[in-house]
């Protein structure tokens, strides 16, 4: 009996050891990030696509299954996931995102800066290096058999970002002072870390005739004082993208946005890459003489 016994016990040691925790990520950038913490020690399972507005998820059984069985809730936090994220876990019944403060991770709300947090500041990648330390002291905490584990993804991760900070700002030095067009706030972390100058902003979200009154004011504006680029993502709405592009003779940019957003931008290096890449690749001459593209590969 007591042979059969440890058995078991053994056989259940194993099984527990075996076992990953769920790391819910709402947004495919803190997927991405939370892999490079974890490894294959937890399973992440990423709630939006690259191509969808987060702030407009459906509720579907997919998503409160995904949420039902997440130790961890990795989210933007700020309001932009407010019309779906917390009905999901109530209607879920997530035990830990509702009564664990360190299993729901919002980072608007969690990550404390000088500045006022914007709900998708990803785009600056000292805010990533934020959210890395934040994430990691948490993810030590709800599955500390793999702490040591974790801490040491973390050291190397940041060494190898801070590195990578270090060649994106001196190949972007060219990009200081570009004047860009934009559609969302969402772009404001990215234009402030690369010193791009904000041209006009397309108000998608007004009515049909204080909308148009806005682009022909933005043409004139433009026609006065020219933009290098409109830059937008997939998940956007192209159509006053497009027509502000036509009346204006102003080049469009398609960037990446989050991980998985366009080619070449499978993880967080080379999302960055790529973006510093494509608005060197489209600037002016005369604004960018000496173009200093990034090897993606090297990160």
């Amino acid at each position: 009996m007591r042979v059969k016994i440890f058995i078991f016990l053994l056989c259940f040691s194993v099984k527990a050891a075996e076992a990953k925790i769920t790391i819910f990520a709402c947004e495919p950038e803190w997927a991405s990030l939370a892999h490079e913490i974890v490894g294959n020690k937890a399973q992440i399972v990423t709630g939006t696509s690259p191509m969808e507005n987060v702030a407009n998820v459906r509720v579907s059984n997919g998503l409160l299954k995904a949420i039902r069985s997440a130790d961890m809730v990795f989210c933007s936090g700020g309001g932009l996931e407010a019309k779906w994220l917390t009905r999901a876990i109530n209607e879920s019944d997530n035990v830990a995102a509702r009564t664990n403060s360190e299993a729901l991770f919002l980072i608007s709300g969690d990550i404390a800066r000088s500045e006022k947090v914007l709900p998708r500041a990803h785009l600056n990648p000292y805010n990533i290096a934020l959210v890395a330390t934040e994430f990691t002291r948490r993810i030590k905490l709800l599955d500390a058999i793999n702490s040591s584990f974790y801490q040491t993804s973390y050291e190397k991760f940041s060494v190898k970002w801070q590195n990578s900070i270090k060649l994106w700002e001196k190949a972007a030095e060219p990009l200081k002072g570009m004047r860009v067009v934009i559609s969302d706030d969402s772009w404001l972390d990215l234009t402030r870390w690369l010193g791009l100058n904000i041209a006009a902003k397309i108000e998608t979200k007004k009515s049909f005739i204080k909308n148009n009154q806005s682009l022909n004011e933005i043409v004139l504006e433009l026609k006065n004082n020219p933009a290098e680029a409109i830059i937008f993502a997939n998940y956007e709405d192209k159509k006053a993208i497009f027509w502000l592009s036509e009346k204006t003779k102003t080049r469009v940019i398609l960037l990446p946005f989050t991980v998985g957003g366009a080619a070449n931008s499978s993880d967080l290096f080379s999302l960055f890459a790529t973006t510093i890449n494509l608005l060197l690749t489209d600037c002016s001459k005369s604004l960018c003489p000496k173009l200093a593209i990034v090897p993606a590969k090297k990160y």
